[in-house]
């Protein structure tokens, strides 16, 4: 059913529900039953509205990825108007429910009130029920359809290599994806990047699948030949050392290779947990918004998300032209900002490139795109490095909601995905069916590679991919949800812990995890970890969260002593034990180590 259809509905259901509710005839269970369920409804159209404001597909899986990865990094300032509509409907909503909880007055027919009552009772669980919130959350946490995960899955792995290496520079091209290339639904629109086409291998079937579509999860199935799936158990990500530890991408089968690899990005490296993907997986050189704005002569100039792009390709540039005088192969992978949703942000070397009458914002920045993209291909073409140069410019994923949605909605949508090699003459159209899965195996195979990359197949090689091998895909990953999981390996403890409080990091072996931080542990030793900065949609505190743990679950703490009711210790406290029995509370000065056989005792006792 439609969204628009659903809100409707559960609207007219919510409305009949409050204009039948007569306070005085209910108990004060009854009261308080029903203006909670007042503010669940609001609640949940607030987040229905604000998720679909973004995604343009309502609630998620880059909502609850987001919610529970954290925010940091995000250009809040240009949602700054919907930020503060936002805060303002939920304050109202609280109001609102609590004025009904307070209803008064009186009536002369309390029976026929108790049984309107009953109705309204029953119009607000419908409306909640129904509510397009409800529907998609209900979605995101369905089992999907179980399957053996490894009858597809293929160990990453080079199985032939090339006798001479081939650098390459791959463009992510935010939301920058094929439908717009669709000349009777834009015309004129794409003109550098089509010419580039003509000489390159293009791919015009490569769909999003689920967990593949926003930035890190683009990312991450473009190299990592899998969907991004977030955990639903109690492990926090944003504080953890590593992304995807126990995932072998392109980047670590590249760096075996000799590869030297690096990544460029205008944004920070923190949104999305884009600087910690690349780090864990082989790239030397990782840099973004904090790292390259010191680099700038007029370090204003940049959007609310980061740099313009045209300053992103001029550093870019450079390190192409550093990384080619070097002699030692090389990636340098780049991710662009200008049309970023959902009104993108034209760099000032646009200055006068505009879509028809400029009326289109993000039009107006996809026309600049193409232009610079279009622009720094061509100058590498022309420099002296070109000859052993392969360049890939891809969309990270499908746009999201943005001002020309409505007329990529008249398209087929695609990802973009093209490749620009030296000396090529004339175009090769790929239509096989494929997704981003697919890309690292075909990339692998362009330098010259016979490789296997997770749920990838080669688009050039005759092996079908996963979109046309499998029924119904989206469905087939969220039943792999559990093995999908396990690539981010949470730590067990196998040797002991050290708490350093010099750099506020907790060692579990091989892991450093930041501080504060709350591990629970089951009788294996294996790990739930959680971090004060988790945002999981409460406001809960790691202490509140120890507070409603099970009286069983062993469990570790370290942070400020200064959150602990009456205790007076400054700096960092350590806390370990089980509720209600003997457990350890003390300040740490620099350094406390917890062996194997403490922990043992601890989960025993």
């Amino acid at each position: 059913m439609p969204n628009n259809l659903l809100i409707l509905i559960s609207s007219v259901l919510f409305i009949a529900s409050i204009y039948n509710f007569g306070g005085i005839s209910a108990t004060k269970k009854g009261r308080i039953f029903f203006s909670s369920t007042v503010l669940v409804f609001l609640i949940l159209t607030a987040f229905f509205i604000v998720s679909n404001y973004f995604t343009g597909k309502g609630i998620d899986e880059s909502v609850i990825y987001h919610l529970r990865y954290g925010l940091s990094g995000a250009g809040f300032g240009e949602y700054l108007l919907i930020i503060i509509i936002s805060l303002v409907f939920l304050v109202l909503a609280f109001i609102a429910s609590y004025a009904i909880y307070k209803k008064t007055g009186k009536t002369k027919n309390p029976e026929q009130l108790k049984s309107k009552n009953y109705l309204s009772y029953l119009c607000i669980s419908a409306a909640i029920f129904i509510n397009p919130a409800s529907m998609d959350i209900m979605v995101l946490t369905s089992t999907g359809d179980e399957g053996s995960f490894f009858e597809y899955y293929q160990k990453p792995q080079i199985i032939k290599r090339p006798e001479i290496k081939k650098n390459f520079v791959y463009i992510y091209a935010e939301s920058l994806e094929r439908t717009y290339f669709d000349e009777s639904i834009f015309p004129g629109l794409i003109k550098n990047l089509r010419d580039l086409e003509s000489n390159s291998t293009y791919f015009t079937n490569i769909s999003d699948v689920s967990g593949s579509g926003w930035t890190i999860a683009g990312i991450t199935a473009s190299q990592c030949g899998i969907p991004l799936v977030t955990p639903s158990h109690g492990n926090s990500m944003a504080g953890m050392d590593k992304f995807l530890k126990s995932a072998d991408c392109l980047g670590d089968l590249l760096k075996k290779e000799g590869y030297k690899l690096s990544y460029l990005g205008g944004a920070s490296l923190d949104f999305g947990g884009k600087g910690k993907f690349f780090s864990t997986h082989g790239f030397e050189d990782v840099r973004g918004l904090a790292e390259l704005s010191p680099t700038m002569k007029d370090k204003t100039y940049q959007t609310q998300w980061g740099l313009y792009d045209d300053s992103l390709l001029s550093i870019a540039l450079d390190q192409f032209n550093n990384l080619s005088k070097a002699k030692k192969p090389f990636g340098l992978f780049l991710l662009t900002l200008d049309t970023h949703f959902p009104y993108g942000h034209p760099s000032n070397s646009c200055n006068g490139i505009t879509y028809k009458d400029g009326s289109n914002s993000i039009l107006n920045a996809v026309a600049c795109s193409d232009d610079l993209i279009g622009n720094f291909v061509k100058t590498i073409r022309n420099s002296p490095y070109a000859e052993n140069t392969e360049i890939i410019i891809a969309s990270d994923h499908l746009s999201m909601k943005n001002t020309a949605s409505s007329l990529l909605a008249k398209g087929d949508r695609k990802n973009l995905f093209m490749v620009v090699s030296p000396n090529s003459i004339g175009p090769h159209k790929v239509d096989k069916k494929g997704t981003t899965l697919d890309i690292a195996p075909t990339l692998l195979n362009i330098l010259g590679y016979d490789a296997k990359v997770g749920l990838g197949r080669n688009l050039l090689g005759s092996e079908a991919s996963l979109i046309d091998q499998v029924e119904n895909i989206n469905k087939k990953i969220r039943g792999w949800k559990e093995a999908l999981i396990s690539f981010w390996d949470f730590p067990r403890v196998k040797n002991g812990i050290e708490i350093n409080i010099e750099k506020e990091i907790v060692k579990l072996d091989d892991r450093e995890l930041e501080i504060p931080i709350l591990i629970e542990f089951n009788s294996k030793l294996e790990t739930t970890i959680k971090f004060e900065h988790d945002l999981t949609g409460s406001q809960k505190t790691l202490l509140d969260h120890i507070m409603g743990l099970n009286p069983k679950t062993p469990f570790l703490w370290v942070g400020k002593c200064s959150s602990v009711p009456r205790m007076r210790a400054l700096g960092l406290c350590v806390f370990a034990g089980k509720l209600g029995r003997p457990f350890i509370l003390e300040p740490v000065d620099k350094v406390m180590d917890i062996s194997l056989e403490q922990l043992n005792q601890l989960v025993l006792m």
